[in-house]
């Protein structure tokens, strides 16, 4: 049995969801229903607020889901075609790699915001799609970075027009933890990445039968439009 597990926290201290998170997740749900698979949301902070707010998704492998094969983390800014519902778990490979970000520390926020937990050429994924086994899983979430290494790792906020001394995103904290384990060492870059034009670009980007599109960004504002027509 698999998962698919998506994260929200409010920050507008509102219990309505933006419309375009309505539809968005809604189509989840179904491609969900569709490929035969469990769907969860999981909202507020179970990792801690010490972490942040977006590497509260990394909560996709506390050991609660251990009973799940897979569990894919999706982005709620993520949209589900109608039209076009290939199932990703059948899809080789954990995500898109974030090759810029992987090849020098001074090529991507990840290394200029938090360079104390940057190692070149380890793996880092977008943070959208994330597809891990449970022996994966399993073996991730020994090597969460500590509270301590978190705090020691505040964004230095003259180093990004993005970020504001935020503590390590979801995506710097994976990638320590790929980089502490070495599990993914003995696997090429065409092993880990998936059929990224089809489950996790951004609509100028995708192949036209996408089924899971990326709207990240001011794109949210077009989910709604662009749902009409996929």
């Amino acid at each position: 049995m698999n998962l698919i597990f998506q994260h929200w926290v409010n920050l507008n201290n509102s219990n309505t969801l933006p419309r375009w998170a309505e539809i968005a997740m809604g189509s989840i749900r179904s491609y969900a229903e569709h490929v035969g698979s469990d769907y969860i949301l999981v909202d507020g902070y179970p990792l801690g607020k010490e972490r942040g707010v977006v590497a509260q998704k990394l909560f996709m492998l506390d050991e609660k889901f251990d009973e799940y094969d897979d569990v894919l983390l999706l982005d709620t800014d993520m949209l589900a075609s109608r039209k076009h519902k290939q199932n990703a778990f059948d899809e080789p490979g954990v995500g898109r790699l974030h090759l810029k970000a992987m090849s020098g520390a001074k090529n991507s926020k990840q290394g200029r915001q938090w360079p104390g937990m940057y190692k070149r050429g380890a793996p880092i994924f977008f943070g959208n799609f994330i597809k891990l086994t449970r022996e994966q899983r399993i073996t991730l979430r020994n090597f969460m970075p500590s509270i301590e290494l978190i705090k020691n790792n505040m964004g230095d906020k003259r180093a990004s027009r993005y970020l504001n001394s935020n503590p390590p995103n979801d995506e710097q904290c994976l990638h320590w933890m790929i980089w502490q384990s070495g599990i993914f060492d003995h696997m090429s870059h065409d092993d880990l990445m998936v059929n990224h034009n089809k489950y996790c670009d951004m609509p100028e980007e995708c192949s036209n039968d996408a089924t899971l599109i990326h709207f990240c960004g001011s794109r949210k504002n077009n989910i709604e439009q662009y749902s009409r027509n996929i």
